[in-house]
């Protein structure tokens, strides 16, 4: 549980509630050990404590403007995977975002595994579900 405070039960922006530091202890425990209750009559989850956030907001309000739809595929080359300083200044602009977005677990590759492949074969990468959610958040003017 402290784990879960001081910032391992936090979302992408940094916020901690009850609710995430629950299903914190709820994934650690496993199912063969006690089980944490969650009981609560509330309207609205207050955030428990603000952490670092794992991705920068300026750069998450970036997604719509990356990805015009949800479900847009990113078209990426052998570039992505070189040495960035070789590559157009937009371009390398784009890539470094769309590595942070990797890194945060919102984007994901197409038709392979990893993105090397992806790259290397100049095929593209699509937003993951928890990318589709916060594009949503962000196209909603809420982040």
């Amino acid at each position: 549980m402290v784990e879960a405070l001081y910032g391992a039960a936090s979302d992408l922006l940094g916020g901690t509630t009850v609710a995430d530091v629950f299903a914190f202890v709820d994934r650690h425990l496993g199912p063969w050990q006690q089980r944490p209750m969650f009981k609560c009559h509330v309207s609205q989850l207050l955030s428990l404590r603000q952490s670092n956030p794992r991705i920068a907001v300026s750069v998450l309000r970036q997604l719509p403007a990356i990805f015009p739809t949800p479900d847009y595929v990113y078209p990426l080359d052998p570039i992505y995977e070189s040495d960035i300083d070789v590559a157009e200044q937009s371009q390398a602009a784009v890539y470094n975002t769309i590595r942070l977005f990797r890194g945060a677990g919102l984007v994901g590759p197409v038709k392979e595994s990893h993105f090397y492949f992806v790259a290397i074969l100049e095929h593209g990468c699509q937003l993951t579900k928890l990318g589709q959610y916060y594009w949503h958040l962000r196209k909603a003017k809420r982040i």
